[in-house]
């Protein structure tokens, strides 16, 4: 399925996607790896997709999966809950999903993220739900 002209940003996927993510950013030492940083984006990257992924397929089995894996966490419950209210008021339009991404260091103070965005509709076409499958870009 093609995506919708109308569906698509209006600003590049890596700059929504560093403003969705700054509350997690916001914890980093200002010392940190690009390495590192990348790995502590993966907590909202799953997020962002599996709420895209939801919005795109009409059911809610993305975040179900994403909530059971950090059941057994309150601070990771926290954080996603928060993530997760993030995404729906201020970033609800925004409905492409993030690919591959790869953080440079630009300087002590900044940094840039390069990101892929992904049409959410070609992705369910190829790997169904998550109760349909074990795969996923989530």
């Amino acid at each position: 399925m093609k995506t919708r002209l109308q569906d698509k940003p209006k600003k590049k996927i890596s700059e929504t996607f560093l403003r969705f993510a700054a509350p997690v950013l916001s914890t980093m030492p200002e010392g940190a790896t690009p390495s590192e940083i990348e790995n502590v984006l993966r907590v909202p990257h799953m997020i962002w997709n599996a709420l895209v992924l939801d919005q795109a397929s009409g059911t809610n089995g993305w975040l179900t999966r994403v909530r059971q894996t950090t059941a057994h966490s309150p601070g990771g419950v926290a954080v996603i809950e928060d993530l997760i209210d993030r995404k729906r008021q201020l970033f609800a339009d925004d409905n492409l999903l993030i690919g591959e991404f790869r953080v440079t260091r630009l300087g002590p103070r900044e940094i840039n993220l390069w990101a892929e965005a992904r049409d959410p509709y070609s992705a369910i076409t190829n790997q169904g739900t998550p109760n349909k499958t074990a795969g996923g870009d989530a």
